[in-house]
Formats: structure tokens, C-alpha cells, sequence
């Protein structure tokens, strides 16, 4: 998450980390989100970019480079450990939210 904020947050853009832990039905929850000034994502496109292989084409950066695995990866290791990944705009032209949390921290959204 905190690769692809950088590489599409220009200079002066923000990028916030948050984690929240807690506890749910005596179980430990848990929210870790990263949120950045870039652009955002297509409405359609938002749950397909934890798929491998697939890369948006709104990349402006004169520099990109990626395969298309990261986002692929973390919802691997989400799946693993009975996580949920996701991501949703912070408005219609700016700005995305990622996050991974429990399943007993979903509400923390």
C-alpha cells in the first residue's frame, strides 16, 4: 500500500498511516489503512486491483514500474490470516484509502 501511495502522491500530496487495535468479542481487531492525495480509482476498477497482473492506466508518473503483484500479494496475506483488504475513494478526482483489517474490525471503516 505505502509503495503505491508514494508513486502516486505528487510533491506536496499527504499520505497517512493509521492502525487502530482493539478488541471485538473478546478477539483482538485490528485496522491498518493507508490514505493518499493521488489519484483516485475508477469506480469499476476498485475491488479488480487485488487481482494479479492488473495495472490501471492512470498511471501519470514518468517513472512507473510494477507488475501489477503488489496489491495481489496483500490480499494473499490477508486471505491467509482470515483479513479483508479493499480500497475506496476520498473523492470522485482525488485520493484513495487502502486498508487491511480483522474480521471483527470491519466497522472501523
Amino acid at each position: 500500500y505505502l509503495y503505491n501511495a508514494i508513486s502516486h502522491t505528487d510533491a506536496g500530496g499527504f499520505i497517512k498511516l493509521k492502525l487502530k487495535t482493539g478488541q471485538s468479542n473478546g478477539k483482538k481487531s485490528y485496522f491498518i489503512s493507508v490514505e493518499n492525495s493521488g489519484s483516485s480509482i475508477p469506480a469499476g476498477e476498485l475491488k479488480k486491483i487485488f487481482n494479479a497482473g492488473v495495472q490501471l492506466s492512470l498511471k501519470q508518473k514518468r517513472y512507473w514500474r510494477g507488475s501489477g503483484l503488489g496489491l495481489a500479494f496483500c490480499k494473499m496475506a490477508a486471505d491467509a490470516i482470515g483479513a479483508e483488504v479493499g480500497a475506496l475513494n476520498l473523492s470522485e478526482n482525488r485520493g484513495v484509502l487502502f486498508y487491511c483489517s480483522s474480521a471483527s474490525a470491519k466497522n472501523n471503516l
